[in-house]
């Protein structure tokens, strides 16, 4: 029986002598061209550059598995507050990195690596889960009032592991912490990759009462029918559709008609990026049900969201709402 598979050519260019004489140098620096940005198509060129960039992402790794073991990694928590400034919702979890060689390494650097490494990107999520749970003991909830949710993203790579749900279960059970404060985070590429068995996962995911939020909404491929068939309770609305609002009356009637979309389908819609009291106020005007962004806080430690929960509303206040 024929078994249909898909093939992708890529190119990889070293030329000497610059990039070396012999084949052996010239096939290795190719390879690490292909490790690099494409420069045209699917055409990768080797240059210094690409050589350096390289180096730094196999320190990277090396490194950061390293952190990882030696628990060095710190997580900060940014707040998720109601867009009627009625109460603080929950924090999306985000880790962060002080290297003593490397110095401050940016998730947008280290993360996007991790990701692509199936090791380090399943010990970056074992960690930042156990981080999370541990956290989440220290801060109270008053009688009668909802738990906070605690957002965690998820790399596609480890969504698709076959014991993924069993594990995540697991580690709550371990810290004694309820499914239903949880919330993963996905995005729109990674649970297209294999949408049927994302379906599968994401249900078992609900069955057990973790809630599932679309990150970045917008970002990625936004089929109106992916939407509608991805069994999601939350969806996040990316920080690039919220940038010119309220001005732009084209990126006001889009906010506008993508939060009548996901409350019609009976999710709640959380803005990201929200900078400015102008943005809060025309969400709010909209609909929107929950803000995020650094009008009201950035990424902090433990510590500090401990304190923005103790001081809620006055952040709201001091922030010019």
């Amino acid at each position: 029986m024929a078994i249909p598979f898909g093939l992708t050519l890529m190119w990889a260019l070293a030329s000497p002598p610059d990039d070396g004489m012999s084949p052996n140098d010239l096939l290795e620096r190719s390879r690490v061209a292909l490790k690099g940005p494409k420069t045209y198509e699917n055409i990768h060129i080797f240059t210094r550059h690409t050589e350096e960039s390289a180096l730094r992402r196999h320190s990277i790794e090396q490194r950061l598995e390293s952190a990882l073991l030696g628990n060095k990694l710190h997580q900060h928590y940014q707040p998720l507050v109601m867009a009627d400034g009625s109460g603080v919702t929950g924090f999306e979890a985000l880790a962060r990195w002080q290297d003593k060689t490397l110095g401050r390494v940016s998730p947008g650097e280290f993360v996007p690596i991790a990701e692509k490494n199936a090791r380090l990107s399943r010990l970056l999520t074992d960690w930042s889960l156990k981080c999370l749970c541990e956290k989440a003991h220290h801060w109270p909830i008053k009688p009668g009032d909802t738990p906070l949710k605690l957002g965690l993203n998820i790399p596609a790579n480890q969504f698709y592991q076959r014991n993924f749900v069993q594990h995540i279960l697991q580690t709550l059970e371990e810290h004694d912490l309820a499914p239903q404060r949880l919330t993963l985070e996905l995005t729109e590429e990674s649970l297209l990759t294999d949408i049927d068995r994302a379906i599968l996962t994401m249900r078992e995911l609900q069955d057990h009462g973790i809630s599932l939020a679309l990150d970045d909404f917008g970002t990625g491929y936004s089929s109106l029918n992916y939407l509608k068939r991805l069994p999601i309770d939350v969806l996040k609305i990316d920080k690039s559709f919220i940038d010119d609002l309220p001005l732009d009356d084209k990126a006001v009637n889009l906010v506008n008609g993508i939060i009548r979309i996901a409350h019609g389908l009976g999710l709640k819609v959380i803005a990201e990026g929200v900078e400015y009291d102008a943005q809060r106020k025309i969400l709010h005007e909209l609909g929107c049900d929950v803000l995020q962004g650094y009008l009201f806080s950035r990424p902090v430690n433990a510590e500090d969201a401990l304190a923005f929960l103790h001081t809620w509303p006055h952040h709201l206040h001091s922030a010019g709402g």
